[in-house]
């Protein structure tokens, strides 16, 4: 299942990592909540680290692109980006912490050979724990936004989980799809504020 990607398609997953943040620049305003600035700044961190091992990827750089420093710390930025969003999405502290502990035992599994190391179960981590931060936009009644956010993700992983059907192209749709997500994820955020209110 795993598609031997071209030059230009690798080429084309870097600088598609590039349009989230562009697009979340042209959300960006001073009147935004701490929160939704928040989860802007957790994407701008981890795109720099996602650009360059795809565009290291395009050019071969690597010995095994699965198993080298520069997609375990892409991967780790996820994670960060988890415990960041968490707090973003709940304004709860004590929640955001329960996310750092979460996260921070899964970072550890990235770093650490075993056989827990497939490409199943960092999948599997990734997305219990972007599900566990979309979790309070649901309990706190944000149907719209958490459906909409939801619905992105679901579509952004299966495109990238049937890339091969995409000819290699599934993987670059996906970073296009996190556009509307990070979007839903910060209406999400300024929601909170007024529905705490």
């Amino acid at each position: 299942m795993n598609y031997q990607m071209t030059q230009s398609q690798e080429v084309c997953n870097a600088i598609s990592t590039v349009l989230p943040s562009i697009f979340i620049t042209n959300l960006w305003s001073d009147n935004m909540v701490l929160e939704s600035k928040i989860i802007c700044l957790s994407v701008w961190c981890h795109m720099p680290v996602s650009f360059f091992y795809h565009m290291l990827c395009a050019f071969h750089y690597f010995e095994d692109p699965i198993d080298t420093f520069l997609r375990k710390l892409d991967q780790t930025m996820v994670h960060a980006c988890c415990v960041t969003i968490s707090y973003s999405l709940s304004q709860d502290v004590l929640y955001g912490i329960s996310s750092f502990i979460m996260n921070s035992w899964y970072i550890g599994k990235l770093w650490i050979q075993g056989r827990h190391n497939t490409s199943l179960e960092r999948r599997t981590n990734l997305a219990l724990c972007i599900f566990l931060y979309l979790l309070p936009v649901l309990v706190h009644g944000d149907y719209t936004n958490y459906f909409s956010a939801f619905g992105s993700f679901i579509t952004a992983a299966i495109v990238f989980h049937f890339n091969e059907l995409f000819y290699g192209w599934g993987h670059s749709l996906q970073h296009v799809l996190y556009c509307p997500f990070i979007f839903y994820l910060i209406k999400a955020s300024e929601n909170k504020l007024c529905l705490k209110n």
